[in-house]
């Protein structure tokens, strides 16, 4: 399926360092990336709320009933996204034309 690479070929770090480091942080990495930091994020800041003592960011336990897993994230947070404006005339377009 892939080639062998050619002998001649030559990379340049620097020049690919240059280049990340001009981009933007999001782009750097795939959504599924980007979902997984979050997931992982949210665990840390759960698991901080929870805590009986040491506590970090919150300055009382509290109880967290977040349960995400790489498998149930997208639909465990979907049910706190807020729908934006344009998917809601979308699909009341839509709804008109069936």
């Amino acid at each position: 399926i892939f080639s062998e690479l050619p002998s001649d070929l030559i990379i340049n770090l620097d020049e690919s360092k240059c280049y990340l480091e001009n981009l933007n942080g999001e782009l750097w990495f795939r959504g599924k990336q980007n979902l997984e930091f979050f997931r992982i994020f949210l665990q840390k800041i759960k698991e901080d709320r929870c805590k009986k003592t040491g506590r970090c960011i919150f300055k009382e336990k509290g109880n967290v009933r977040l349960q995400l897993s790489k498998l149930n994230c997208i639909s465990e947070l979907s049910q706190y996204a807020e729908t934006p404006k344009c998917l809601h005339e979308f699909l009341s377009k839509l709804n008109v034309a069936a």
